[in-house]
C-alpha cells in the first residue's frame, strides 16, 4: 500500500508505514486499527457543527485537497442534511 500526499503529512505517517510494513495482508492490516484512536479519527474526519466542519473543510483545501467527502450522519436524516448544507463553504 503506497501512502500517498494525503497521508505523508500526517503526524502518525511513520506509525502507519510501520504498520503496514509488517502486515502480511490488508485484513491484518486492518484489524489492530479498530478501533482507531481518537487523535487519528479527528485527524482523519469533518465532524462538529456547522461552523466547525466548514473550518475543518477549508483547512483542507488550504492544504490542497482539491475534494473532500461528506456523509450526513445521525438519527435524524433532514436534520443531519440540514447540518450538511450549513457546513458547505459558500463559494461564488
Amino acid at each position: 500500500m503506497r501512502h500517498g500526499p494525503r497521508i505523508a503529512p500526517l503526524p502518525f505517517a511513520g506509525e502507519l508505514r510501520a504498520h503496514r510494513a509488517a502486515s502480511p495482508d490488508s485484513g491484518h492490516f486492518a484489524r489492530p486499527m479498530t478501533p482507531a484512536p481518537a487523535a487519528r479519527v479527528r485527524e482523519l474526519s469533518i465532524a462538529g457543527t456547522p461552523a466547525q466542519a466548514r473550518a475543518a473543510i477549508d483547512a483542507r483545501h488550504a492544504a490542497v485537497a482539491t475534494s473532500v467527502v461528506l456523509a450526513p450522519a445521525g438519527p435524524d436524516a433532514l436534520t443531519a442534511l440540514d447540518s450538511l448544507a450549513r457546513a458547505l463553504p459558500h463559494r461564488h
